[in-house]
């Protein structure tokens, strides 16, 4: 999310945080470049999990090879935005995914894999459960992947409402910051393709973050992201054990007129024998 962005008169004074959300009968766009590279040395597949501002979530399965393996990705996702009423706001995104996989043996060769796919259809709702006053703001979000293109060890396939991810979030402003912490839930239920089930894991974070108000104009974020991510599974073999990890955090965002807003994310994962970090660009505009 990007705070503190725009402004709102002739004063050029900050946005406040609740105008986030589409105003009653407003309709918003998002177009979100995400861009991830991933760097492991391993012996085994696995599920790796695509994660954009836009709230996309996209497990992809992936082989990590016996020596070392780059996997780039890059989602692209579009999402339009309306208000319902002033604290209830309905949203709809459509992703492709591009992939580029490079796999080095230890024997010296190599190989190189290049796809590109439409990715998911999702739907969802952002609800202000209470507006910021002398106690924090707090919203609750809820998307799912109303089509999936599931990654599979054997190929692809459509899938139907099995990604699932509930948010609450709550801030507090002391100007010119804003303290952000956000709780995710994601659940992604089991998914079949011949005589493969694939069932990734569930997963639960907490991210703290703050946010800064350079100018009227510009905001940084820095923050954490502490999560919890279940074991992934096919045809009741485990691929992975339960782990806990953390995402280090920064972006920007930026106030272009009073319609649009350029944001940039960036987001580090540090991983047994490697190393996970995604880059983001988004542009929002209001109609």
């Amino acid at each position: 999310m990007a705070f503190l962005a725009r402004t709102t008169n002739s004063q050029a004074k900050p946005i406040k945080v609740e105008q986030i959300l589409s105003h009653k009968k407003e309709l918003q766009m998002d177009l979100n470049f995400s861009y991830s590279s991933i760097n492991k040395s391993s012996g085994k597949s696995q599920l790796i999990y695509l994660q954009t501002n836009n709230n996309a979530l996209i497990p992809v399965f992936t082989y990590l090879g016996d020596e070392k393996t780059n996997t780039d990705n890059l989602l692209i996702t579009a999402r339009i935005r309306y208000g319902i009423t002033r604290k209830l706001e309905v949203f709809s995104s459509a992703s492709t995914l591009s992939s580029f996989s490079r796999i080095s043996y230890p024997t010296g060769s190599s190989k190189s894999k290049n796809e590109s796919k439409f990715s998911s259809l999702g739907i969802g709702f952002s609800y202000q459960l209470h507006n910021e006053d002398k106690y924090p703001g707090i919203l609750i979000s809820y998307s799912t992947l109303a089509i999936n293109n599931s990654s599979f060890p054997n190929g692809y396939k459509n899938t139907y409402f099995r990604d699932h991810k509930l948010n609450l979030s709550t801030y507090y402003t002391v100007d010119p910051i804003v303290l952000y912490l956000e709780t995710s839930y994601e659940v992604h239920l089991p998914r079949k393709k011949d005589n493969t089930t694939l069932n990734p894991g569930e997963k639960l974070s907490l991210s703290p973050q703050i946010y800064f108000s350079v100018n009227p104009f510009i905001s940084l974020y820095w923050g954490v992201e502490w999560f919890l991510q279940g074991k992934d599974k096919v045809n009741s073999q485990s691929l992975s054990t339960t782990t806990i990890n953390v995402y280090y955090l920064f972006g920007a965002s930026w106030s272009v007129g009073q319609k649009s807003l350029v944001n940039f994310d960036f987001r580090y994962l540090p991983i047994p024998d490697g190393s996970q970090s995604t880059i983001s660009i988004g542009w929002n505009y209001k109609f």
